[in-house]
């Protein structure tokens, strides 16, 4: 669980560094868009942290080499995660009134920076398991 705590502390200090860097020059100060607040930006990035370890764990239950298929999971997750970023462009709602070019390319960003942070450690810092082929017997144990 150490490595999973790694990931989502290091995922969500991440963002919010970046955040903290970049929003000023992307947001609009008349509209500033909301997905790019604090609250948001940290919430969803340990929601996704969660999810992410969670599958890796299920994955670690049943396979006897999961990276591979985690990062190709995380991948696939990662660029549909982008389609509700480039949606709110033309989107009329006022929670996304501030969205421009600027802004969704920096939630795709930060998209970005979690995946890293979070997949990373999770592969290289994760003990190897121990796997024998007769596991249905005696399963490794999910936590």
């Amino acid at each position: 669980w150490l490595t999973g705590l790694t990931a989502i502390g290091g995922a969500t200090v991440a963002n919010l560094v970046a955040l903290y860097l970049l929003r000023p020059f992307v947001i609009d100060q008349a509209h500033p868009l909301q997905a790019l607040s604090l609250g948001p930006v940290a919430t969803l990035t340990v929601a996704g942290a969660l999810a992410a370890i969670i599958v890796y764990a299920i994955l670690r239950r049943f396979l006897a080499h999961p990276n591979k298929t985690f990062v190709i999971i995380s991948f696939v997750f990662f660029l549909i995660s982008l389609v509700p970023d480039y949606l709110i462009l033309d989107s009329t709602n006022v929670l996304f009134a501030g969205a421009n070019v600027a802004s969704v390319g920096l939630l795709m960003l930060l998209h970005a920076i979690a995946g890293i942070a979070i997949v990373y450690p999770l592969v290289k810092l994760t003990r190897p398991l121990h796997f024998t082929s007769s596991f249905s017997e005696n399963p490794p144990p999910l936590f």
